[in-house]
């Protein structure tokens, strides 16, 4: 099975299982299939890449008890999102655009100017592989990419949804709006 696969797979399981409950080790297990994809977008993404699987790591010990955390998986998963639906809507080799338009529609409402001037910086640089070089990467074809990612599109707006509706049914709603 792809890496590809196996993340639509584990985001597809987890939503199913949503409705018996919010299932931490299903989450942390889903969300290691995100850690292990951005470890493909190059050298630049591996602090993103170490400080999530920490996040994931506290979650699996036990240790994680704080809803900022699930908001940032939360948003992480909803950047992937956006970075395949962008991938599937305009089909050019560059990641550039569908990184930051996922960043500027995800995050960047809770960054401030400093670090929304960085994260586009930080976009532009040349370590960004294209999307054929992604595609090697991953061991995947277009044809079998596209029908993960929509997969992995699917699977994860019911998996947000979930969450956010998990904090508005305990009037936590302000919790989803903390800025970084």
């Amino acid at each position: 099975m792809s890496m590809l696969e196996e993340l639509a797979k584990s985001f597809e399981e987890f939503a199913y299982s949503c409705n018996s409950g919010l299932k931490i080790w299903r989450l942390v297990s889903a969300c290691d299939h995100i850690a292990t994809f951005i470890g493909h977008f190059g050298s630049d993404f591996t602090s993103v890449q170490r400080e999530f699987r920490s996040k994931e790591n506290e979650k699996a010990t036990g240790k994680w008890y704080n809803s900022r955390d699930l908001v940032r998986v939360k948003r992480s998963i909803a950047m992937l999102r956006v970075i395949f639906e962008q991938i599937l809507k305009n089909r050019e080799d560059s990641l550039t655009g569908p990184v930051n338009v996922a960043y500027d529609n995800i995050l960047a409402p809770y960054h401030s100017y400093i670090a929304n001037r960085f994260a586009h910086l930080f976009t532009m640089v040349e370590d960004l592989p294209t999307m054929e070089k992604l595609l090697e990467q991953l061991g995947e074809t277009w044809d079998s990419a596209v029908y993960q990612m929509r997969r992995y599109v699917q699977a994860s707006k019911y998996v947000t949804d979930h969450i956010e509706n998990l904090f508005n049914s305990y009037g936590l709603a302000a919790v989803l709006q903390f800025e970084e």
